[in-house]
């Protein structure tokens, strides 16, 4: 887990929108990892507003990872997985997450 934390940060996903919810859920990790039911609150109040935030999408999936919820996580992974197709970008750190998800 600490891979993939270290892969989104490195990969600025946090840092790429300036959504604030988004940025409030990154504050709270970094202040305390094991607030990751309040870090969901906050972004899913981020996803109520910008539901296709990819940032934030695999933020949520890896959080979810965390708590112990695999299918929820892979529900948000196939989100993220089509708010990539439908922004035509790519974003290789989804796929990633979702083989350690499969593996876990």
């Amino acid at each position: 887990m600490k891979l993939i934390m270290l892969l989104l940060i490195a990969a600025g996903a946090c840092a790429s929108s300036a959504a604030e919810h988004l940025v409030r859920a990154d504050d709270l990790f970094k202040e305390d990892p094991s607030k990751a039911e309040r870090v969901l609150r906050e972004l899913d109040l981020e996803l109520r507003d910008h539901p296709d935030n990819i940032e934030a999408l695999l933020f949520k999936a890896m959080m979810q990872m965390r708590v112990n919820a695999p299918e929820a996580a892979l529900k948000t992974l196939n989100e993220a997985i089509q708010a990539d197709k439908k922004a035509q970008t790519l974003h290789p750190e989804i796929y990633y997450v979702h083989a350690c998800c499969l593996c876990q």
